[in-house]
């Protein structure tokens, strides 16, 4: 359902942004409490946790390569909040269900709640950015979706700190049934965003009825037509070439930061034997640079500069790899983290300009479902890489060789992109 503000929303980011980290939290929790949970389920049946942890993983990815789409169609056709509520809901009931499976010691429950928990928590970042599109003004909506996401990424360290120290102090009910309250606070934001969601369509409507005063009401009309009577499968296949050119970017981009973020630090201490400590902590900044995305955003939507940004952050990516791996590793790591903040603030601003709003869910869930599918393709193969040749060094080339790729992409649809008015 398309929404045209011309005021900008700060009360439903809030919210909004509220609820997509509280969502992140609790996707968070199993992974930083793996150690404990191991040791806790561990004592009745240690060979089948680690065999129901990662088969969780990978069933969670395949559930997760569809249920993007589905959950992209459904932002568009129907109310996004209504999506966010439904969502928040379950993250709640999966998240009280891992709190079940610590008190009842019931290791498949956890499991299944951590299936649940992952897909819509993962989900939530699609109808969570539709949301806030619709909920600001043109001039704001990068910075709204870059306040969003960058939430998200903190809250995932946050959760590195806090879980553990709930757990080590006070067990590991206290931290599960703390993560529960906290689930709740994410679905009483999801209630609030619907109200939001429901007030901004009725000062539409007002907008629409004042006819004269609209800016465009002949645009106003098409669109909603467009809307109405054009299929959700129709409106995919008239994405034009220039959003498949960014689709391809894009979702090499994000898998590529991935592979870095989880063979770097294994390329570092075998290849330049760092110490192990060292390299944990000098990962832990990359997240951390990701505080720069509203700022960079920002200066997107303001200066008009989303083709140029493109060019900008796939090349200062590609000097930090090839000083991460050859030159100074410190420095290397963060210039791949400047590259890779910037990277993260123009997914957003260059989807909604490219895109008719009433197909953003779309747009983010393709790229979505493109990045979970080639990334199961991109791991298999450096899997394999890593046990023939027992050496990260082959996997720095490949991932040098597709930073390559995305720059050579990006500078004819730079050429493309300014016949396009943003």
């Amino acid at each position: 359902m398309a929404v045209h503000l011309t005021d900008q929303r700060w009360d439903a980011l809030f919210f909004s942004t509220v609820l997509l980290a509280t969502s992140c939290y609790c996707m968070q929790e199993v992974p930083s409490l793996h150690d404990y949970l191991k040791d806790f389920f561990g004592k009745q049946q240690p060979a089948q946790f680690e065999f129901y942890y990662n088969i969780s993983q990978s069933i969670s990815h395949g559930i997760l390569i569809s249920y993007t789409i589905i959950t992209g169609i459904l932002a568009d056709l129907y109310k996004p909040a209504i999506v966010l509520i439904v969502q928040a809901f379950l993250i709640c009931g999966a998240q009280f269900s891992i709190y079940i499976a610590v008190y009842s010691q019931q290791l498949w429950l956890l499991f299944v709640g951590r299936i649940l928990l992952y897909t819509q928590a993962s989900a939530l970042f699609i109808s969570a950015k539709v949301f806030v599109s619709n909920c600001s003004s043109e001039k704001y909506k990068g910075l709204s979706i870059g306040i969003l996401v960058s939430s998200g990424v903190v809250i995932f360290g946050v959760n590195l700190i806090v879980d553990p120290f709930l757990t080590s102090n006070y067990g590991l009910d206290i931290s599960t049934f703390t993560t529960f309250l906290i689930a709740s606070i994410g679905f009483i934001c999801s209630l609030v965003c619907y109200h939001y969601e429901q007030t901004i369509e009725y000062e539409i409507k007002i907008q629409d009825d004042s006819g004269p005063d609209s800016e465009d009401p002949t645009n106003s009309v098409q669109e909603i037509i467009t809307e109405e009577k054009i299929s959700q499968w129709e409106q995919i296949k008239n994405f034009s070439r220039h959003y498949w050119v960014c689709c391809v970017i894009l979702f090499l981009s994000i898998n590529l930061s991935t592979v870095m973020e989880i063979t770097a630090p294994a390329f570092l201490t075998s290849i330049w034997q760092m110490n192990p400590l060292h390299v944990t902590q000098m990962f832990s900044m990359v997240p951390l640079m990701c505080l720069t995305v509203p700022f960079f955003a920002y200066l997107i939507d303001k200066y008009k500069i989303h083709y140029e940004w493109i060019i900008i952050c796939s090349l200062i990516q590609l000097v930090g790899i090839v000083f991460l791996a050859y030159i100074a590793p410190v420095s290397g790591t963060l210039i791949f983290g400047l590259g890779l903040s910037m990277r993260v603030a123009i997914v957003g601003p260059i989807l909604i300009k490219i895109v008719p709003s009433y197909s953003f869910g779309k747009a983010f869930a393709i790229v979505s479902f493109l990045k979970d599918l080639s990334g199961l393709v991109v791991f298999s193969i450096i899997s394999v890489i890593i046990k023939k040749y027992n050496s990260y060094h082959y996997v720095i080339i490949i991932m040098l060789f597709i930073n390559s790729l995305v720059f050579i992409l990006s500078i004819p649809f730079y050429r493309q992109g300014k016949l396009v008015k943003l």
